[in-house]
């Protein structure tokens, strides 16, 4: 035995009558036919294992355009699916857990075989295709074997587990035929004469062919257990052979080739033939197929020392055994799967070791007498019936041309399953469901809460699975629960999905003194690192007055110093979660933490002089202080202060004598006044000696660090400017004046914040922002909560508000604990609207209808949209929602013209790109016109800004001369209107596009050449920035590098240089970019493209095209002296991280990656463009340059 077992830890499938494992068993248990049957008229047999809705693609899901999906196989479709199904079920998330994961498969062969681009019906570019959209980074095998070309899949994975090619693997195998009503019957042929597939029936007379996948997601056992996975079954061994010339010819199978794989299979699992308790033949139906098969496996048994067999179907010798072994086939249910004919065995008999059950195989009625099986220990298993013992099983799949595959799978071992620990249960514990569409979120709420109904399990369990073994989507929604009732319950509730953003910004909060009572907060330390570090931290500073945090008592002293520490702490665990504070207000004391945890003072620092100002206060005089409802700006009497000055209410402070007369004398008027738990006048003239004594002394020698994000000024009632915040003398005023903490909320509101985190106990700083109609929107969130509150519950549910944001929160924390992965449903696909398969468009040219035909000019309009999108239109479609992109609109504009002999204007389409805008601009142009299609707007000249004019001139697509400036750069052969959207959502800005330039001379023959000439075109004489997309984000670096006045910020958006000198595109890249430059030289010469592709139908177009691509892969970027943003679409942090390592070299000014979700062309969305023009909007210059190159994090830290 030299066969380390491997574990399935994962699988999906999709087989007829059966769209996922749960349904599959079902019809297992009941021995069901799921083959479809329809009429028809012979040698035709209608009959197919078809499967529902097979053709559904949700394109959206994997990040392809709608044309891009049209066109791929549909065996390809299918495998990505179920591909990323299994991951789910295994509760793996490639991007997460840091592994190489492989994955080999193979598929039949396309039904429609054509189009320029291979790699998208090709079989051999199955694997790829899924591993670069799953981001798998182990080797990616397409396996061919013929029938049992999934099982060579799972055999060869076992492999390259054994030598460390890869740490997870995933195997399995797809078909879909092009016809799935039925087939040709032909006498003697492998199809069955009336459409049912009879395994070892005396009726069999051959398989019915059928339509499916399947994948399961394997692992070394070792690491399975380590990795608390919840293992299916066992693979223990596996062998594979070629039957070579020892059979009647090629197609032939053959007995003494499948029994050598059989016994060499059994040999590496070191398993005993009365171990095996069951036989899962490839068992087609086939009247020579069958009785060779049954011959090769008796004969195993018999080989092996389990008594003697017959050596052929017509030998009569008797076989002796003690025990029989259950054998049956799946193609009884399904029909033959082809390629994926394999995977559902193993799939079947994984899940009979599961539930411990073996199944009927169906249509078996009485065994075909060729069999001999009174000469084996083998018989079909007629009924469902429990199995308890020989928990082993052999499967075989067998070639055609004589690839022959046995593998041996066994339950799970005892010692494989891993208890919940104590205590685990009951604990509450965040569950995390992210989608990419608000419908799937909402099927993915009620899936999730069936699971949960129909199997509890351990929460803990189900919180671990959704946090560390799902891949973070867009769209968000978590619960905290403590059962798995409560949780189904809360998750059948209908709530909003939430969209989540990298680095999502927060305002930080920090409530002053009075909010904080023994034992606040002390569930923070247990559950986040940095709470626990910031009280460490604090010992030794105590410590240095001999105090210590636990022994302060309730006093002033006590207050001030929790609070600062918890606030201090929270605010880092924010931070380290990836959440970017866009300010921060504290009241009071507030102040001094918001101040700290930007970067004013350490630590340390900030502690010692908090100790002081604490100390100095308790020196006071005693006094006294009521909240008086509303605002008060009259009738204060003398000796009494205004202490806070809130929007809803205010606090007065002053002696106890006049602080009870002053209440007394505004009950008497109405007011409601209610007297503070307090003995000093905080914020009144009598702290001022106190302080100034203090503070001066403890600032001394303290260096003040830059704030690194805005801190709000309770003494002025805006920011806290940096000269301010490092004078001893602010920080007294401070504390003997009002503070104007409904100045600061009104601030904080009007500058558009819109969510707030309180980071101490309670929730006064949150009810402070006030309840009008302008903070309604506003999302409130208290990291502590209020004195009675359940603060561990309240704090988990402040952080799953955190992760709906996009915060990257550690899974430790949502799931009490628990390391074990539970196999539970995954993200549904949205297959609204997104059905794979195109409809044929002719790509002819239409004669040009009469003017009087608005119908037929509304017909061919529809057509040419279809050629484009592969989809019909309405009035309200939206170009680009539908899921064209800029270069395609560029298209559909020439489709018209050659349709109906007018030109649609680009730059007014762009502005809104609808069929029903379509429509009405092609029936109002009469001729074409004579004015270029995109016409570059008049900008004032003024002294400073002069812009050229002419058609190379920038074209305006969003006008404000005093506002910001940026120049959009677009791909090198795109049209200036791909930057359109994100213009829209950038409200105060001047926005240019630069389109392509064309000089007398032809187009510039490199990247540099075209870098020059979009410069001669711009002002860079006044502050602006760059930002360039795809191919026009290489233009863009090299146009920051020449420019006489540098940018103050470049942005790349979905594009950027090579880091590598010597090669100019990454590996993805060049993948892209070689099978498009091949296509475009064909165009180039003539040959019409694939309408779907989007390239130019234009010869000459499709030259400079290419011309542009092959300047941009001969391009060799140099640094450039300029903070750069780079935008990377469907990437996450970890990618993100990687790659700013890589390109720091060339951004020695500052780099950040920013990862967002969507694909390469979510620009050209709605919420692709709101998010970049949301980056381009909050993009800083001096942020950049305090990033540490090739982290995409803050500098340094105090």
């Amino acid at each position: 035995m030299n066969f380390p077992p491997v574990a399935i830890v994962g699988m999906a499938c999709r087989l007829p009558g059966a769209s996922d494992t749960g349904q599959f068993w079902h019809n297992l248990c009941a021995g069901a036919d799921t083959i479809s049957r329809s009429q028809a008229t012979a040698p035709r047999i209608g009959a197919y294992g078809a499967l529902e809705d097979g053709a559904d693609f949700d394109h959206r899901f994997f990040g392809i355009q709608p044309g891009e999906a049209a066109r791929m196989d549909p065996q390809h479709r299918l495998f990505l699916q179920t591909a990323s199904q299994a991951l789910d079920d295994a509760a793996v998330d490639p991007g997460r857990c840091g592994l190489r994961i492989g994955v080999y498969a193979g598929c039949d062969s396309p039904a429609d075989i054509g189009g320029p681009d291979e790699t998208l019906w090709d079989k051999d570019f199955l694997t790829s295709r899924t591993a670069f959209r799953l981001d798998l980074r182990g080797p990616a095998v397409t396996v061919q074997s013929a029938c049992s070309t999934s099982l060579t899949a799972i055999h060869l994975a076992c492999r390259a587990l054994h030598n460390g090619d890869c740490d997870i693997a995933l195997a399995g195998g797809a078909r879909v035929a092009a016809d799935s009503t039925g087939y040709l019957h032909l006498d003697g042929g492998v199809f069955s004469a009336d459409g049912h597939c009879r395994p070892f029936d005396h009726l069999a007379s051959g398989t019915v062919p059928a339509d499916g996948a399947g994948v399961v997601v394997l692992r070394l056992l070792s690491d399975a257990v380590r990795e608390g996975h919840d293992i299916i079954a066992v693979i223990k061994g596996s062998a594979i052979n070629n039957d070579g010339n020892d059979k009647a010819g090629f197609t032939a199978p053959s007995e003494a080739g499948q029994l050598d794989a059989i016994l060499h299979a059994w040999r590496q699992a070191g398993t005993a033939p009365a171990d095996i308790g069951f036989i899962e033949a490839h068992g087609t139906g086939t009247v020579l197929g069958d009785p060779i098969e049954v011959a090769a496996l008796a004969r195993a048994f018999a080989d092996s020392g389990h008594g003697t067999v017959a050596t052929g179907p017509h030998d009569t010798q008797h076989t002796r055994t003690t025990a029989l072994c259950g054998m049956g086939s799946v193609k009884g249910n399904i029909g033959h799967t082809g390629a994926a004919s394999g995977i559902a065995s193993v799939i079947k008999v994984a899940l009979m070791l599961r539930h411990r059950t073996q199944v009927p195989t169906a249509n078996f009625t009485a065994p075909n007498p060729f069999l001999r099986l009174d000469h084996s220990p083998l018989r079909i298993v007629e009924h469902a019936r429990p199995w308890t013992e020989r928990l082993t099983a052999g499967v075989s799949g067998l070639g055609m041309g004589g690839t022959n595959v046995h593998l041996v799978l066994a339950a799970t071992p005892d010692t494989a399953r891993q208890a919940p620990k104590a205590g685990e249960a009951d604990r509450p514990v965040v569950l995390c469901l992210s989608a990419h569409s608000p419908r799937s979120l909402a099927a993915y709420r009620r899936s999730m809460a069936d699971a949960l109904e129909a199997a509890p399990g351990t929460l803990a369990d189900t919180a671990w699975t959704l946090a560390c073994g799902r891949r973070d989507r867009p769209l968000r929604t978590a619960i905290v629960a403590q059962s798995g009732r409560q949780a189904a319950e809360l998750l059948r509730q209908d709530q909003p999905a939430v969209p989540a953003q990298d680095c999502p910004e927060v305002v930080l909060l920090f409530p002053g003194q009075g909010t904080w009572l023994p034992g606040a907060g002390a569930a923070a330390p247990d559950l986040l690192p940095q709470v626990a570090a910031a009280a460490s931290a604090a010992a030794p500073v105590l410590g240095e007055n001999g105090l210590a945090l636990r022994g302060l008592g309730s006093g002033t002293l006590a207050q001030q110093v929790n609070l600062f520490v918890l606030g201090y702490g929270l605010a880092r665990q924010l931070q380290d979660w990836g959440l970017r504070p866009a300010a921060a207000l504290g009241c009071s004391l507030g102040e001094y933490t918001a101040a700290a945890a930007a970067g004013l003072w350490t630590f340390e620092d900030g502690l010692r002089v908090v100790l002081a100002r604490a100390a100095a206060m308790e020196q006071a005089p005693p006094g006294a202080m009521i909240a008086v409802a509303g605002q008060l700006t009259e009738g204060i009497d003398p000796g009494v202060s205004v202490a806070i000055s809130e929007r809803t209410r205010t606090i007065l402070s002053g002696s106890e004598q006049d602080i009870t007369r002053q209440k007394q004398r505004l009950e008497a008027t109405g007011r409601a006044c209610t007297a503070l738990a307090t003995d000093r006048a905080f914020h009144s003239p009598d702290m001022a000696q106190p302080l100034l004594r203090a503070l001066p002394a403890a600032m001394n020698g303290i260096t003040c660090g830059q704030l690194r994000f805005p801190v709000l000024s309770n003494l002025e009632g805006g920011l806290l400017e940096p000269s301010s915040a490092a004078d001893p003398e602010y920080w007294i005023h401070q504390g003997c004046r009002t503070v104007r903490l409904g100045d600061n909320t009104a601030r904080l509101l009007a500058d558009g914040h819109r969510v707030f985190v309180e980071l101490g106990p309670g929730t006064t700083m949150l009810r402070a922002l006030g309840s009008d109609g302008t903070s309604e929107a506003i999302r409130r969130i208290p990291m502590i909560g209020r004195a009675g509150d359940d603060e561990h519950h309240v704090l988990l549910e402040a952080i799953a508000r955190l992760w709906e944001l996009g915060a990257g929160v550690d899974p430790a924390l949502l799931s009490a604990g628990s390391r074990r992965r539970r196999h539970l449903p995954g993200p549904p696909f949205d297959t609204t609207g997104a059905r794979g398969r195109a409809t044929a468009v002719s790509s002819a040219p239409r004669p040009d209808p009469p003017p009087s035909a608005p119908d037929r000019q509304r017909a061919a309009l529809a057509e040419a949209w279809q050629q484009i999108l592969g989809s019909e239109p309405a009035d309200t479609t939206d170009f680009y929602t539908a899921g064209g992109d800029s270069l395609g609109l560029v298209h559909l504009v020439g489709q018209v013209r050659d349709r109906l002999g007018v030109q649609v204007p680009i730059g007014e389409l762009g502005i809104r790109p609808t069929f029903g805008e379509l429509t009405r601009l092609a029936l109002d142009q009469a001729a074409p016109p004579t004015a270029p299609a995109v016409s570059p707007a008049e900008e004032p000249r003024s002294e400073s800004t002069q812009v050229p004019r002419g058609p190379q001139a920038p074209v305006l697509l969003r006008r404000a001369p005093a506002g910001k400036r940026v120049y959009f750069v677009p791909a090198m052969a795109d049209s200036p209107v791909t930057c359109q959207r994100i213009a829209q959502h950038l409200d105060g800005w001047d926005c240019w596009a630069l389109p392509a330039p064309t000089p007398a001379g032809g187009r510039p023959h490199s990247v540099a050449d075209r870098a020059r000439l979009h410069l001669e075109q711009i002002d860079t004489g006044r502050p602006y920035i760059l930002a360039g997309w795809s191919l026009g984000a290489i233009v863009a670096h090299e146009m920051a590098r020449q420019a006489p006045d540098h940018p103050d910020v470049l942005v790349e958006i979905d594009g950027h240089p090579a880091w590598q000198r010597t090669a100019l595109l990454s590996p993805e890249h060049l993948a892209a970019a070689l099978p498009q430059l091949r296509q475009l030289r064909q165009a180039a010469r003539g040959v019409r493209p694939d309408p779907g592709t989007r390239l130019p139908a234009d010869a000459a177009q499709a030259a400079a095209a290419a011309a542009d691509l092959r300047a941009a892969l001969v391009h060799v970027a140099r640094p450039v002296p300029v903070p750069a943003l780079v935008i990377r679409c469907g990437v996450g942090p970890a990618r993100a991280a990687r790659l700013a390592a890589r390109l720091r070299h060339l951004y020695p000014a500052g780099l950040r990656v920013a990862p967002m979700p969507g694909d390469h062309w979510a620009l050209l969305t709605e919420p692709g463009a709101a998010t970049i023009a949301d980056l381009i909007r909050t993009v800083s210059p001096q942020a950049i340059r305090r990033t540490r190159p090739g982290t995409g994090t803050s500098g340094s830290r105090t």
